[in-house]
C-alpha cells in the first residue's frame, strides 16, 4: 500500500503541469496543448487524496471526516479568497458594467466551489471572449474540491478496507463509465464535457489506482528508467501535439493521465526522474497552486488594459510576473495559513467563511445592479450592453411573423427572424448570425421589402455541402447540415426574392470556395436574385466592452488610444480577403467601404458600429447598409414578370403527371461523406446578381458559435 512519504519528483510533476498550463496561456504556441497539465493536477490529486484517506484509516481504523475537511480549507482558501480580492480590485476598475456582472456572478460560483457549473453554461473554455474572465480557471479548483466532497466517504464506507482486485475493479467500473461519458459529451456537448465532474473522474481514478497497484514491489532500475522515461515522454507530447482542435477530453486525455501515472508509479528512478528533481523544479512545484491561481488573471487584465494580444516580450514578461505573485503569495498566504495550531482549525474556518462572505456581498450587488454600473462616467457610457442590443434587434426587427399560408409564416423553425411588413416583395438573409444581425440596416433601407432572416447562430450556410462541415464539436454540427439542406430546400420552391447570402468565414479561402460555390449553383434554375455578401471586418475585441469602463485608472486618452480594434486581425484578415476575391469576384465588396489603407471604420462620428467583437449593432447594421445599398442593386424592377413567371410554372407542377424522380434527383452528385446523406448537385453556374468587385470574408471567428451571439 502507497505511503505518504514527501517525494520531490511529485513537486517536479506539478512544476511540468503548472508551466505547461501558464505557459499555454499566455499565448505560446509551441505548446498548443497546454491545457493538459490540469488533467496531470487531477490525476497527482486522485493520487493524493487517495493515500492519504488510506493511511489514516489504515492506521486507526476509522477516518475523520471534519479533520480533513477543514485540513482541505487550510489548504485551498487562503490563496483562493486572496486571488479573488485581488482580482475584484481590479475589476472594479477595469471592467466594464458588463463584465463586472459576470465576474460578480463567477465570484459567488467560485466562492461556492460551482465554477465549472457555472462557466459550463457562460463560457466556452476556448473562445476569444474567456480572455476578459478573471476567474475562467477555477473551473479546475471547482471540479477537485467537488471530488473532494464525495470521495472520502465513498472510499471509507465502500472499499477502504476491501481487497486489492475488488478495489480495482470498482475503480476499473467507475473509470469506464465516466470515460464513456466523457466521450458522449465530447461528440454533443464539448462544455460539458470539460466542466463536469463526472467526465473527470476517470483522471482522478487513474491516480486512485495507483494507491492500490503493487508499485512499490517495482525493484528493476531499468523497469523504473523506462516507465519513469516514457510516462513524462507522454505529458511532453500531449502538450506539444494537441491543440484546442483535439477532441478532449474522453480518449485523447488519457494519454497525459497514462503517461502521469507511469511517472508516479516508477517516480524511484534515479535518472529518469532526475530532471524533476532540480532545485527549480521543485521550487516551482511548491508555488505551483499559487502560481495556478494568479496567472490567468494577471493575463486577463493584461488584456484588458492593453486591448492587444502580447508579443513575445509581454508573453515573458507575463511569465515572470506570475512566478513573483506565486511565490508571494505561497509565501506570505498559503504558507502562512497551511499548518495551524492545533485546536484552532474550526475557529479558522469560521474565519474563513467570514472573509468569504465579506466578498460575496459585494459581488452579489455587482451582479444584481447590472455590474455598478455608477462606476462609469456617463459620456463613456454606452446605451445599450451586447445582452440589451441583441434584445433590441430581436423584438425590433424579428418578430413580426408572417401570416400563415406564407413561404416565411409556414416555416418558422428554419425563417427565425421575421419582419414581415404586409409588402409585395421579400428580401431573404441566409446565413448564420453574421447574416442576422444585417437586418436592422436591411429593414431601413429597404422598406418597401419584407425582410427574412434564415439564420443559426454559429451555422454557416455552406456547412454539408462539397465536404466542407462546420464543427461545433457537439451535436449542433449535424443539426447544422439539416438545417442548410432544410433551408435551401424551402427556398428553392419559395416565390421569387432577393436572397443574400452572408455569414461568418471560418475556413480558409481555397477550403471554403467550392461548397460556396456548390451553394450559389443550388439556385441557379430559380428566379431568385442571388447576391453573395462579403463579411465585415470585425474589430477583434469588444469595444463597447473597451469604451464603457471606468475613468478611475484609464483617462479618455487612454481610450482613445487602446479602443481602436486589433489592426493585425484586420490586416490578416484583409490578407485573406484578397485571396478568396481572385476565386470569387463576382461577390459583393465591403471591405473598402469599411476599410481605408488597413484602417478599419468600427465608429462613425463617435457613434459604436459594433455590439461585441465582431456583431454589427443596430447602428453598424444601418450604416453599412446605407453604404451598400448602390451594390447590392435591390429593386423591383421587373420583379412582376418574374412572380408570373414562377407562379405559372407552380400550376404547371401541380398538374402534370409526376414521373419517377432517380435517388440523385437525375443530377451528378457527390456525396459528403463527413454528413448523413449530405448530397451536392452540380449545375451550371448560378446566375449571380451584379453588384460590386471581389467579396471579402473574415479569416476566423470562433465566438460565432457562443449562446445568444
Amino acid at each position: 500500500m502507497a505511503q505518504l512519504r514527501y517525494q520531490p519528483e511529485i513537486d517536479g510533476l506539478r512544476a511540468i503541469a503548472v508551466l505547461s498550463v501558464v505557459l499555454y496561456h499566455a499565448g505560446f504556441s509551441l505548446l498548443g496543448g497546454g491545457y493538459v497539465g490540469v488533467d496531470v493536477f487531477f490525476v497527482i490529486s486522485g493520487y493524493l487524496i487517495t493515500s492519504l484517506i488510506l493511511r489514516e484509516v489504515n492506521e486507526t481504523g476509522s477516518f475523520q471526516f471534519g479533520r480533513f475537511y477543514l485540513r482541505r480549507i487550510r489548504r485551498l482558501v487562503p490563496a483562493l479568497l486572496s486571488t479573488v480580492l485581488a482580482s475584484w480590485i481590479g475589476g472594479f476598475l477595469f471592467l466594464s458594467p458588463e463584465q463586472m456582472q459576470d465576474f460578480g456572478a463567477s465570484t459567488l460560483a467560485a466562492l461556492t466551489s460551482l465554477s465549472n457549473i457555472y462557466f459550463w453554461f457562460e463560457a466556452d473554455y476556448f473562445d476569444a471572449a474567456s480572455s476578459t474572465k478573471p476567474l475562467l480557471h477555477t473551473w479546475s479548483l471547482s471540479v477537485e474540491e467537488q471530488f473532494y466532497l464525495i470521495w472520502p466517504a465513498l472510499v471509507v464506507f465502500g472499499f477502504a478496507k476491501a481487497n486489492r482486485a475488488i478495489a480495482l475493479v470498482f475503480l476499473g467500473l467507475l473509470g469506464a463509465a465516466s470515460l464513456m461519458l466523457a466521450e458522449y459529451w465530447v461528440s454533443t456537448d464539448r462544455d460539458a464535457a470539460f466542466y463536469l465532474l463526472p467526465a473527470r473522474v476517470v483522471e482522478l481514478g487513474i491516480g486512485a489506482a495507483l494507491v492500490w497497484l503493487p508499485t512499490h514491489r517495482i525493484k528493476s532500475p531499468m523497469i523504473l528508467e523506462i516507465g519513469a522515461f516514457t510516462g513524462l515522454a507522454v505529458i511532453i507530447w500531449s502538450i506539444i501535439s494537441y491543440n484546442h482542435d483535439t477532441p478532449f477530453p474522453g480518449i485523447t486525455a488519457l494519454w497525459p493521465c497514462l503517461g502521469t501515472a507511469a511517472f508516479i508509479a516508477c517516480s524511484r528512478a534515479r535518472f529518469a526522474a532526475a530532471p524533476l528533481r532540480l532545485a527549480f523544479m521543485v521550487w516551482v512545484g511548491k508555488i505551483s497552486y499559487s502560481l495556478y491561481l494568479v496567472h490567468w488573471p494577471v493575463i486577463v487584465f493584461t488584456f484588458l488594459i492593453t486591448q492587444t494580444q502580447p508579443n513575445t516580450v509581454m508573453k515573458w514578461l507575463i511569465m515572470g510576473l506570475s512566478l513573483v505573485l506565486g511565490w508571494l503569495q505561497y509565501r506570505f498566504v498559503e504558507s502562512r495559513f497551511r499548518h495551524g495550531e492545533p485546536g484552532k482549525d474550526l475557529r479558522f474556518a469560521g474565519f474563513a467563511g467570514i472573509c468569504a462572505a465579506l466578498i460575496a456581498v459585494p459581488s452579489a450587488a455587482a451582479y444584481y445592479t447590472q455590474g455598478m454600473s455608477w462606476r462609469v462616467p456617463a459620456d463613456r457610457l454606452i446605451a445599450r450592453t451586447d445582452v440589451e442590443s441583441r434584445r433590441h434587434v430581436h423584438n425590433t426587427y424579428c418578430t413580426s411573423f408572417a401570416p400563415e399560408g406564407t413561404f416565411a409564416g409556414d416555416n418558422r423553425d428554419i425563417v427565425t427572424c421575421q419582419n414581415f411588413r404586409g409588402k409585395k416583395h421579400d428580401i431573404y438573409l441566409f446565413g448564420d448570425s453574421h447574416a442576422q444581425h444585417l437586418i436592422a440596416g436591411l429593414s431601413t433601407v429597404y422598406k418597401n421589402y419584407n425582410v427574412y432572416a434564415l439564420y443559426m447562430n454559429g451555422c454557416v450556410p455552406q456547412s454539408g455541402l462539397g465536404g466542407y462541415v462546420r464543427d461545433f464539436r457537439s451535436s449542433g454540427t449535424q443539426k447544422c447540415v439539416a438545417r442548410n439542406r432544410k433551408a435551401i430546400e424551402l427556398l428553392q420552391a419559395a416565390r421569387p426574392a432577393h436572397i443574400i447570402i452572408s455569414s461568418a468565414k471560418r475556413a480558409s479561402a481555397t477550403r471554403i470556395y467550392k461548397p460556396t460555390r456548390i451553394l450559389l449553383d443550388k439556385f441557379a434554375n430559380t428566379d431568385h436574385r442571388v447576391i453573395f455578401l462579403g463579411d465585415f471586418i470585425r474589430p477583434g475585441a469588444s469595444l463597447a466592452n473597451c469604451v464603457n469602463v471606468p475613468a478611475y485608472a484609464l483617462s479618455d486618452l487612454d481610450i482613445a488610444r487602446r479602443c481602436t480594434g486589433d489592426p493585425k486581425a484586420a490586416d490578416r484578415e484583409l490578407r485573406y480577403n484578397r485571396g478568396l476575391a481572385r476565386l470569387m469576384p463576382e461577390m459583393v465588396e465591403v471591405n473598402d467601404l469599411q476599410c481605408f489603407d488597413s484602417m478599419c471604420k468600427f465608429f462613425h462620428r463617435g457613434q459604436l458600429l459594433y455590439r461585441d467583437a465582431h456583431h454589427l449593432n443596430e447602428a453598424g447594421s444601418i450604416y453599412f447598409a446605407k453604404k451598400l445599398r448602390s451594390r447590392l442593386n435591390i429593386s423591383t424592377k421587373g420583379w412582376n414578370a418574374r412572380i408570373q413567371r414562377w407562379q405559372k410554372q407552380q400550376k404547371l407542377k401541380s398538374v402534370a403527371p409526376q414521373a419517377p424522380i432517380p435517388a440523385n434527383g437525375g443530377e451528378e452528385t457527390s456525396i459528403d461523406r463527413r454528413t448523413t446523406g449530405s448530397v451536392s448537385r452540380r449545375v451550371s453556374p448560378a446566375k449571380i446578381w451584379p453588384g460590386g468587385s471581389a467579396l471579402k470574408f473574415q479569416l476566423r471567428d470562433t465566438l460565432d458559435a457562443v449562446v445568444g451571439e
